[in-house]
């Protein structure tokens, strides 16, 4: 496995500072370092999203191995051992338990692809992020996502 680059860790650190300014007022509580989420059964599947926010009335058990619930908003940043196939197939499996909405982030080339229930949209440096009804309040741009502080 081909470990992530340093904007990798960046980019990560930078959403999850982005969300947190976001998630308190919000009722959110916001995860990182690929908390484990039970997306399969017989056999079990455990993937790590990046980042991932919940819900306060949703947090299922932190005290378990796993979540067994699909985060409100999973995001997988892109590393050079992911390919857009095998992180589209996880946002599907965060989808069929629950997750509202996924982001794919991409740091090299520096676009977002939304992916919800209803469809997938991919924005580049330029766009906002649409804004979800399961994500109150939350407003950000890609750019934001990139942005050096």
């Amino acid at each position: 496995m081909v470990r992530p680059k340093p904007r990798h860790g960046r980019v990560c650190a930078r959403i999850v500072y982005l969300l947190s300014q976001w998630a308190g007022e919000a009722g959110f509580e916001v995860y990182a370092n690929d908390v484990g989420v039970l997306t399969e059964r017989d056999p079990d599947t455990v993937r790590g999203p990046d980042v991932a926010a919940f819900r306060r009335d949703r947090i299922p058990d932190e005290t378990g191995d796993w979540f067994e619930t699909g985060p409100d908003l999973c995001i997988e940043v892109r590393s050079p051992s992911n390919t857009l196939r095998d992180l589209r197939q996880k946002a599907n499996e965060y989808l069929a338990i629950g997750s509202e909405v996924v982001w794919i982030v991409d740091p090299d080339a520096v676009w977002v692809e939304v992916i919800t229930p209803d469809g997938r949209l991919l924005l580049d440096a330029d766009d906002a992020i649409p804004a979800h009804p399961s994500l109150p309040g939350l407003s950000l741009s890609v750019a934001d996502l990139f942005a050096r502080p």
